[in-house]
């Protein structure tokens, strides 16, 4: 089969009309962030399309530039499935950026956000959909620290602690939820698209659109957090330093009529706060990451702009070639 590729609009301010074929409208986006994930993608696939079988939906794959047979997967898999693929050859702004542009590019009237590694259960996502459709919530989020919710029992003391403590320092800026923390999310698009100043880096876009969104209501629904089924984790000391990074960042956003030293002592309180009820050996470590991330932040932040420009070498690939009869579509500049 020949692959065709086709550029897709990099904004919503692009001056050049663009040409895409004309699709159905969908009510529900899947968006889900890829590197690497070829063996989840068949059965992850097939349990999203399980669990939205009575609804007109879309899965878009974003993908950070896999080395693994990703592609080839999702070229059979469209043969089934509504799926469509975003290739970022340079990935920029981590997961988060990925996310986004998957947002970006969805037609969907509401927006999920998952990951590939099957962590996330598929199944829960009618009941985020139902929480968004009974008017009341702006965001639902699948939550592991609510009454039915829960962790694989084999997570070592030292991610459990790692959990902790970053959901601990995310809560002055996460409205009062149990887990902001959590990568598995949904919202409506038109909430997606009042967003201001998108500035994300690393992997909690969940906890940026929350801030970033207007988001007044949160639905917290409970989920099990599953094990990894096959690859490798992408959490590395580098993911942790940039979550710190975007942390700093919120703080900013959220409470910009705060002194500096008043936000970093904030800061440095949540932290020393948790290591004070755990393992009080962990307070210097904690002092100096928050210090050193929030003055970072600090430096690079500039909140008068958005910092979100998305990449122009991004693709959407056609897995599925139209016919040549197919007729395009002019959409407005």
């Amino acid at each position: 089969m020949q692959l065709t590729r086709t550029r897709i609009p990099v904004s919503s301010t692009a001056s050049q009309p663009v040409l895409r074929l004309a699709n159905p409208p969908v009510e529900v986006s899947v968006i889900v962030p890829t590197l690497n994930e070829a063996e989840n993608l068949p059965r992850l696939v097939q349990l999203v399309a399980d669990a939205l079988a009575d609804r007109s939906f879309e899965i878009i794959l974003v993908d950070d530039n896999s080395r693994d047979d990703t592609l080839a997967v999702c070229i059979d898999l469209a043969e089934r499935y509504p799926l469509r693929l975003i290739e970022r050859p340079h990935p920029r702004h981590g997961l988060s950026g990925a996310v986004i542009r998957g947002m970006e590019a969805a037609g969907g009237e509401y927006l999920v956000v998952m990951d590939a590694d099957l962590q996330h259960p598929p199944k829960q996502i009618p009941q985020l959909l139902d929480e968004l459709q009974n008017a009341w919530a702006d965001m639902a989020i699948g939550s592991r620290y609510i009454d039915g919710g829960g962790t694989e029992s084999d997570w070592g003391i030292w991610r459990r602690i790692n959990s902790r403590v970053a959901t601990l320092l995310a809560k002055p800026v996460a409205c009062g939820i149990r887990d902001p923390m959590s990568g598995f999310f949904a919202l409506r698009n038109n909430t997606f698209q009042s967003a201001r100043r998108l500035n994300p880096t690393g992997y909690k876009i969940g906890l940026e659109l929350l801030c970033k969104c207007g988001v007044k209501h949160v639905a917290e629904v409970p989920i099990h957090f599953g094990r990894r089924e096959q690859g490798q984790s992408k959490l590395s000391a580098r993911q942790q330093w940039r979550f710190m990074v975007h942390l700093s960042r919120l703080y900013q956003f959220k409470y910009p009529t705060l002194g500096l030293v008043t936000k970093l002592a904030a800061f440095a309180l949540a932290g020393a706060g948790f290591a004070a009820k755990t393992n009080p050996a962990m307070l210097p470590l904690l002092a100096v990451l928050t210090g050193a991330a929030f003055g970072y932040a600090t430096r690079s932040n500039r909140p008068s702009a958005s910092h979100w420009n998305p990449a122009a070498a991004d693709r959407e690939i056609n897995l599925r070639p139209q016919p040549a009869t197919t007729q395009p579509v002019e959409l407005a500049a």
